[in-house]
């Protein structure tokens, strides 16, 4: 699916460039979308389809004593991941047409890949809307992961602009008062930690 991003040629001129002159030349927006949505439909099958079968492993019990119920369930769930996944991609493809498309907006910024960080928010935001298809305990899930890398790159760009210094030992002493925070909830109030946390410091600290 990346080769349909790939940059195309562009035109030597000095007006304003749209999605069809860097994204897909010759192409409408609406074809272009289509097969987009259709390609991350295939590969988000492919993948939830291998990671139901490597659960089926960890649940051979209830597939043994509820087949049809277990079956259900599992594709049920991947088929719920599917459609998050298609649906982020296929709305971020539809948005930066719009975007390009959109006067107000010089489409070189997107082609540079410069563009501003208020509508890159904006973006982002929206194109992860589908995150509501999903079941709650599956959004924390992608919470958990996603958290750090927002927290990581976050940090990385207020350096860069220079509104947070830069200091050496930083990561430790974030560290520090992050453990600050959970060791005291451990032995305080352990019920308001994640369940995997709280298993984790019993098993390190028995």
């Amino acid at each position: 699916m990346a080769d349909m991003y790939r940059r195309q040629p562009q035109p030597p001129t000095n007006r304003r460039l749209t999605c069809h002159d860097v994204v897909h030349a010759g192409r409408s927006c609406v074809d272009f979308n289509v097969s987009v949505m259709r390609q991350a439909l295939e590969l988000s099958l492919k993948v939830h389809a291998g990671i139901c079968s490597v659960q089926l492993l960890f649940r051979l019990k209830a597939l043994i004593k509820r087949p049809l119920q277990t079956l259900l369930k599992l594709g049920a769930t991947a088929l719920r991941s599917t459609l998050f996944f298609s649906s982020s991609i296929c709305a971020m493809s539809t948005l930066l047409c719009l975007v390009s498309s959109n006067k107000w907006i010089h489409a070189s910024n997107v082609a540079k890949g410069s563009l501003p960080h208020s509508i890159a928010l904006l973006l982002g935001v929206l194109v992860n809307l589908p995150v509501l298809i999903e079941k709650s305990s599956r959004r924390y899930e992608l919470l958990l992961y996603t958290a750090p890398i927002a927290w990581h790159t976050a940090l990385r760009q207020l350096q860069r602009m220079h509104l947070l210094p830069t200091t050496r030992h930083f990561s430790a002493v974030f560290f520090a008062g992050c453990m600050a925070v959970v060791m005291p909830a451990y032995e305080l109030q352990p019920e308001t930690l994640a369940p995997w946390t709280a298993s984790l410091l019993r098993f390190l600290t028995k």
